[in-house]
């Protein structure tokens, strides 16, 4: 592409999940690593019922926090990038849902440069 159009500035930039999802990613990644922790230290940062618990449990905790880390991978995940060329969208996978090809991207690029839209 940058052979075709020297001069053109291509972008592209995945979406964001929304503010809400990104803080219970966040909610549930220190979840994770608090889990993890009690794991390995609970004896010295737990109460003594609660490391008990931990130690005796620590296939379900491991569990649990490999649980909260896949879960908070997937909300952050959308799938979905935009591509700009000049600031113009050239495609969106939300809107085609689909991922774009090269022969794809060019024909688009073809287009909006054409004379009929400049």
């Amino acid at each position: 592409m940058r052979r075709e159009f020297p001069h053109a500035r291509f972008d592209g930039a995945v979406m964001s999940p929304g503010w809400v999802a990104e803080m219970l990613a966040q909610v549930l990644s220190l979840g994770f690593l608090g889990t993890i922790a009690a794991m390995f230290a609970g004896d010295y940062i737990l109460p003594a019922a609660a490391a008990a618990f931990v130690g005796e449990n620590k296939g379900a905790a491991f569990f649990a926090a490999m649980g909260m880390n896949m879960v908070a991978g997937k909300i952050v995940s959308t799938g979905a990038f935009e591509i700009l060329a000049n600031g113009i969208p050239v495609h969106s996978k939300i809107q085609t849902g689909k991922f774009p090809t090269v022969d794809g991207l060019l024909a688009d690029i073809r287009d909006l440069a054409s004379p009929r839209n400049l």
